[in-house]
């Protein structure tokens, strides 16, 4: 039976958060290749999540992210899959 405390529903949202990172669908969506480079990827990303091209601000800040230092371009592609499935507007419909 499902309880109704904060903390019940806390560590229930923290177990989700764990799930939803462990998966296999981050590593997937960066696993996605088009022809073009990081840009088109980008768009295509987009596309596929939010079914709308990424705008210029978007596109400028996927570029920083993704070249960040400390990881590898692949692992930066990952965390930015798990920024996209984490956003509000894959998450929630308006």
């Amino acid at each position: 039976m499902w309880g109704a405390s904060a903390y019940e529903v806390d560590g229930e949202a923290v177990t989700l958060g764990l799930a939803k990172a462990n998966h296999e669908v981050p590593i997937e969506v960066a696993e996605v290749q088009a022809p073009g480079g990081d840009e088109a990827r980008v768009q295509l990303a987009h596309e596929l999540l939010f079914g709308r091209p990424a705008s210029g601000e978007e596109l400028q800040l996927a570029s920083t992210f993704l070249s960040g230092e400390g990881a590898t371009p692949h692992e930066n592609w990952v965390h930015y899959a798990h920024v996209l499935l984490g956003s509000n507007e894959f998450l929630f419909v308006d």
